[in-house]
């Protein structure tokens, strides 16, 4: 009977530790886990999601989107004529009518202007506004995401690392100036803050598309895949068109725009001119899904979190599922298995 109690007992103590110490305020807390080297317990993720997937997602629904705001736009664009040009034109925006710039002749060979058709359409400017807003966030954890890789995995100097830095916060003033000039139209908003927020535009994506470029060919300067070779060619091409060509277009567009236009064309060589800036905008940004191919969103418990189940001992034994879970007490089981094996090399 003795022996018998005696090996319960001894069972029961193995099957339920010592309870573990629970801090009772951060400067124990701080105390009963220093010393842990936190795992990144990559293999607990619960959440394993490729970057590329919802970035295809959004630059799909996006120029989508776009593309039938340009094609709503020109249905819907109605031409005057020169009769109405002398005596007046009322522009239509919605169930508005305002007062147009009949200053303005009608360009000989002229092509429609993509902006302008926004301007002077309401339906294809709400699409262009969801086109431009909708992939905002994402932009901003894209260029988050490529800075964070890029001074992880590679030692640069320190205008290297400044320009890196710079990105996000660039990227961030990109697209809230599109989505800017997007929402506040020159004939039912201020034409000087819509003027501000195209120069604003065309500042910071300049900018932005210079320190993106220097970031990725320092980055895969020695990489020999084709799809990072045709990445960093796309954006150097791109770079040089859109910042050749922005300031031209830009101050001829801004001499426009201090009164809605009786009409939405362009001389050609401003008309193309634009058409350019858009592809070569829209295909610097679609290069980023090169860039960002082999990245994956990961959601994984870390030890310093408190994500696991309740408090039990025998969830951090060495092979439990929730080993992982909270640091002071995989610490202090830490110390113990350490203290077991001093034991153990002392008695050898």
């Amino acid at each position: 009977m003795g022996d018998s109690e005696a090996s319960s007992s001894s069972s029961s103590c193995e099957s339920h530790p010592t309870p573990i110490k629970v801090p009772a305020n951060r400067k124990e807390n701080r105390i009963l886990k220093a010393g842990l080297v936190e795992p990144n317990n990559t293999g607990d993720s619960y959440v394993q999601l490729p970057l590329i997937l919802p970035s295809l997602l959004f630059s799909a629904l996006s120029l989508a989107t776009f593309a039938a705001a340009v094609v709503l736009g020109y249905m819907n664009d109605v031409i005057p004529t020169e009769d109405q040009m002398r005596r007046g034109v009322l522009l239509a925006y919605g169930s508005t009518r305002l007062s147009c710039n009949t200053t303005s002749s009608f360009p000989a060979g002229g092509l429609p202007s993509i902006l302008l058709l926004f301007e002077r359409n309401s339906s294809g400017n709400i699409l262009f506004r969801i086109a431009v807003c909708l992939p905002i966030v994402l932009r901003i954890f894209q260029s988050l995401s490529m800075r964070h890789m890029v001074r992880a995995k590679q030692k640069c100097g320190a205008i290297f690392e400044m320009t890196s830095d710079v990105m996000p916060a660039l990227t961030a003033v990109e697209s809230f100036s599109i989505a800017l000039f997007s929402i506040m139209t020159i004939h039912s908003d201020f034409p000087v803050a819509n003027r501000f927020a195209k120069l604003s535009f065309a500042i910071s994506a300049s900018l932005n598309m210079l320190a993106t470029t220097l970031v990725i060919f320092h980055f895969k300067s020695r990489s020999k895949n084709t799809q990072d070779n045709v990445s960093v060619g796309v954006k150097m091409v791109t770079l040089f068109v859109f910042c050749y060509l922005a300031p031209q277009y830009f101050h001829y567009h801004h001499s426009l725009s201090l009164k809605p236009m009786c009409h939405s064309y362009l001389p050609r060589v401003y008309a193309v001119m634009e058409y350019i800036l858009l592809l070569s905008y829209a295909l610097f940004h679609l290069s980023w899904l090169i860039d960002i191919r082999h990245l994956v969103f990961l959601c994984y418990p870390r030890s310093c979190s408190g994500e696991c189940e309740p408090l039990d001992p025998l969830n951090f034994v060495r092979g439990a599922k929730n080993e992982h879970c909270r640091a002071f007490e995989e610490r202090q089981w830490q110390r113990r298995r350490e203290e077991r094996m001093e034991e153990g090399e002392g008695r050898m």
